[in-house]
């Protein structure tokens, strides 16, 4: 009689036999799967990149076959500083361009699914300095903004004139409904502030147009949404992403003047005060309806000028000791005064709770790397 050890080989070699086919199929089965999710994962995008889409310059007009214009559409934004370059040439004031306002558009580099693009237009002559006693007034070079078209990845800069001529064309308005410039001069009570005017919205209206009729059609691509921004201005905070917007709606910063940041869809490309170039009553259309703004209380610039020293220490300012050569430099002064005055009367109950925000943050610039060297003009 055989023995047990033997009666359970027996058995185990007939239960084998009869679960091969089983075996089999699981195999088979285990490989197709594999290889069905190996396939996929192949195909898959690098989920590491932060922009699916190549990003595009002024040299380059690469797209790609199979992106669609409205994919690049969905991506990209113009991000136009335009005006007098004046303390954007200090590297403090560029770096917290960089960091506060065109990173935190994209959002966090992991997973951004925005980009902005900078283009400068800007103006490195001072028509205004020698009339405000309080400033102090640069004669500055091309060559010294490459530090901060550099650090901004810059797709276009345009060096611009200081100011243009003005138009002939307000006859065609009708009396009372000319464009606000015309009488600026006299609302100021200062000469030339009608050529300040005008030339302040022409330089947008051109850097607008620029993107539109030029840049676009040469690069092959078309931008979803444009912002116009002071260039010498600081963010207290970083403002947040593009996705936070509704792009399709015109939106200012809270704290400040419509002209000094605006995000448009691209149907109101120009000026913020759409009567500054046209006839009143004509600044609106269909693609730009007559719509009020969106305030957006997380968007934070405040104009900051470099004023001389006497003004300095009349504000019992610190003026940091320089050697002489470089004495004819002023500091950098934040106008809290104009983002609290906004914030007080359109948003009293933030502004309460906010109050010395602007003021804590001077204390940075006071510090500040000097431009660099240029031409001081008495």
């Amino acid at each position: 009689m055989p023995g047990s050890s033997h009666i359970v080989a027996m058995i185990s070699a007939v239960d084998l036999q009869a679960l091969l086919p089983v075996l089999r199929r699981t195999v088979v089965v285990a490989l197709l799967c594999s290889a069905t999710f190996l396939w996929n994962w192949l195909s898959l995008p690098d989920q590491n990149l932060p922009d699916a889409l190549p990003l595009q310059d002024v040299n380059s007009s690469y797209v790609s076959p199979d992106q669609s214009m409205d994919e690049y559409e969905k991506r990209h934004a113009a991000l136009l500083l335009v005006g007098a370059a004046r303390s954007l040439m200090w590297p403090a004031v560029c770096r917290n361009i960089k960091e506060r306002l065109v990173d935190a558009l994209s959002g966090p580099a992991r997973n951004a699914s925005w980009k902005a693009h900078v283009f400068l237009f800007l103006t490195l002559e001072e028509t205004d300095a020698k009339a405000l006693s309080k400033r102090s007034q640069h004669k500055y070079t091309p060559s010294q903004l490459k530090f901060c078209s550099n650090l901004l990845e810059a797709k276009h800069v345009e060096l611009m004139p200081a100011s243009y001529p003005l138009p002939l064309f307000t006859k065609n308005c009708q009396p009372g409904k000319e464009p606000v410039y015309v009488n600026f001069s006299a609302i100021w009570n200062l000469s030339g502030a009608s050529e300040r005017m005008y030339s302040q919205c022409k330089r947008i209206q051109v850097a607008y147009d620029f993107i539109q009729q030029e840049y676009e059609p040469k690069v092959g691509v078309k931008y979803a949404v444009m912002i116009r921004a002071r260039p010498h201005s600081v963010y207290l905070r970083p403002v947040p992403s593009l996705e936070h917007f509704n792009i399709s709606r015109y939106t200012v910063a809270a704290g400040a003047l419509e002209d000094h940041w605006h995000l448009v869809h691209r149907g109101c490309t120009g000026p913020a005060v759409r009567d500054c170039l046209k006839c009143k009553g004509e600044e609106f259309d269909e693609d730009c309806p007559p719509e009020p703004f969106d305030r957006d209380t997380l968007v934070n610039p405040v104009v900051v000028r470099e004023i001389n020293e006497k003004y300095a220490k009349y504000l019992k300012m610190h003026v940091p000791k320089r050697p002489k050569q470089f004495r004819h430099y002023g500091v950098l002064y934040l106008e809290c005064f104009r983002c609290k005055g906004h914030m007080q009367s359109k948003f009293p109950a933030q502004y309460k709770n906010d109050t010395g925000f602007c003021d804590r943050q001077q204390k940075i610039y006071l510090e500040s790397a000097l431009p660099a060297i240029g031409h001081f003009v008495a």
